[in-house]
């Protein structure tokens, strides 16, 4: 950086009056930015005062309307009355008319059964059947898109999209 000899000469003169004025000058620069870093200061402290404010206000509006006032929004959850069925529609079994489930095994269900005449009529297993796709019916899956089969044929098959 190059300094300029007579601003430097005039900077460090033993001239009495220069030296005064640019220290007047350079207090009156560090006070102007003192203040302003406090009113910054005091202008965010403001803002933070008056968002917690709206904030408390918008979290506690159900407390400020009233017990009175219905409101919109929903309370998270509903308050359900009920009254026992009057004895005439009251319904029951009879216990040797149904077959309770025992337990399940493998999609086979077992019923513990009194000494009545089942039938298994068809079983079926739980697992969901799968069709395995040949190359060309897995590329057609995708008509919309540009795929392409990597070592066709073998075990490291392998769809890629491009």
């Amino acid at each position: 950086m190059k300094i300029d000899p007579a601003l430097l000469d005039d900077v460090l003169s033993r001239d009495a009056g220069l030296r005064e004025t640019t220290r007047r000058q350079v207090l009156r620069l560090s006070r102007s930015r003192r203040r302003a870093r406090a009113r910054r200061r005091m202008l965010v402290a403001g803002a933070l005062v008056v968002a917690a404010v709206a904030l408390f206000l918008r979290l506690d509006r159900p407390a400020l309307r009233g017990e009175g006032a219905k409101s919109s929004e929903p309370t998270g959850f509903a308050v359900v009355r009920s009254q026992p069925l009057p004895a005439s529609e009251i319904v029951t079994t009879q216990g040797e008319l149904f077959a309770p489930v025992g337990s399940s095994f493998a999609g086979l269900t077992f019923l513990d059964t009194r000494p009545l005449d089942i039938r298994i009529t068809e079983t079926r297993l739980a697992m969901p059947v799968l069709n395995f796709l040949d190359d060309r019916q897995l590329l057609a899956a995708f008509p919309g898109r540009r795929a392409a089969l990597i070592d066709a044929g073998t075990e490291r098959a392998r769809l890629i999209f491009y």
